[in-house]
């Protein structure tokens, strides 16, 4: 029946329902960064890639491709022998199963993402929605001070929170 998905450490500020996402939208995700990250500051927050799709919250109808897609390059991470949770089972294969839908083809190191915000892409019945990093974020690891005075839909805290 497809459905929402949060981490544990997430909280939602505005009630899904009065999210306003266009009909016909079959996932919801948003960029984590919507720019390319230098790789010091990649490294230093621990992120899988420069430009990432978040995926400790997302809603997807059932059988959606993104999900299938995240489900094959786990498998064939795994043979691989990767094991880092970020890039196994976290931003890192959402993120490459996301481009591959939306490009046709697998994400490389010179791939940029470009997906624009608050547009719906992807063929009828299984187009996607992407939502600003502000949005779907309370935290700024790269700035001193958030500059966003929109509304936060959900927030997430982080840092393994959800461990204490």
């Amino acid at each position: 029946s497809g459905g929402y998905y949060a981490d544990t450490d997430v909280t939602c500020n505005v009630p899904i329902k009065d999210w306003t996402v266009p009909k016909g939208i079959a996932l919801i995700t948003g960029y984590e960064t919507a720019y390319e990250l230098s790789d010091p500051l990649r490294a230093r927050v621990k992120f899988s890639r420069s430009e990432q799709v978040e995926q400790w919250f997302f809603a997807a109808a059932p059988g959606h491709p993104v999900l299938k897609k995240s489900i094959e390059l786990l498998v064939q991470k795994w043979k691989e022998g990767k094991r880092d949770t970020l890039e196994l089972t976290g931003p890192g294969t959402f993120t490459d199963a996301v481009y591959d839908f939306l490009h046709h083809g697998p994400m490389t190191p010179d791939s940029k993402l470009d997906l624009p915000v608050h547009h719906a892409m992807g063929p009828p019945g299984q187009m996607v929605w992407m939502l600003q990093a502000q949005e779907v974020s309370g935290f700024s690891g790269f700035t001193a001070a958030d500059p966003w005075s929109g509304q936060r839909l959900i927030s997430h805290y982080f840092a393994g929170t959800w461990k204490r």
